[in-house]
């Protein structure tokens, strides 16, 4: 997360009136090369009606990157705040019923507006086959989902829970 605010300019003029400017900034979040901003930002926030820039990522993956402040006014003093936090990464745990072979995944630690995929193999050299795809936000927004195999495995089967991270 990162938070940029400043202040509006307040004057008055020889008559007594008071006027109030506000300067326009802009805080974007790139991914980095060598301290070297990336030509597409992965967020921005650039409302130009407040004071008060706002950005929020989950689960980015481990880089660098860099924020950039903007301003349409030189010499706009500023203030910029961020916080980075290592988090879970999204996780998945398979429960198959001793009974009658039924296969449940249980995903934990997502991202709602990520785009995930259940993903089989018989082998864990093998291919894989995508077995559905899902991103939580489309239905209610959740930072958890539950797969049932539709197939009650006959023989050894592994599963994986892929992404891409938002950028």
């Amino acid at each position: 997360a990162a938070t940029l605010t400043w202040h509006r300019t307040i004057s008055r003029n020889i008559f007594g009136q008071f006027s109030s400017t506000l300067p326009n900034l802009e805080l974007r979040l790139y991914a980095a090369t060598g301290f070297t901003a990336g030509a597409q930002p992965i967020d921005q926030s650039i409302s130009a009606v407040d004071n008060v820039e706002h950005l929020f990522q989950r689960h980015l993956p481990a880089g660098q990157y860099v924020l950039e402040v903007k301003s349409n006014a030189s010499g706009t003093p500023y203030a910029l705040a961020w916080e980075t936090d290592l988090g879970n990464s999204p996780s998945a745990t398979v429960q198959r019923d001793a009974n009658s072979g039924v296969v449940v995944l249980h995903c934990a630690a997502l991202d709602p507006y990520a785009t995930y995929q259940v993903e089989s193999s018989t082998t864990l050299i093998g291919q894989w086959s995508v077995e559905t795809s899902f991103r939580t936000a489309d239905v209610a927004a959740s930072f958890e989902h539950t797969w049932q195999d539709p197939v009650i495995p006959t023989g050894p089967k592994f599963y994986r829970l892929r992404w891409t991270p938002l950028r």
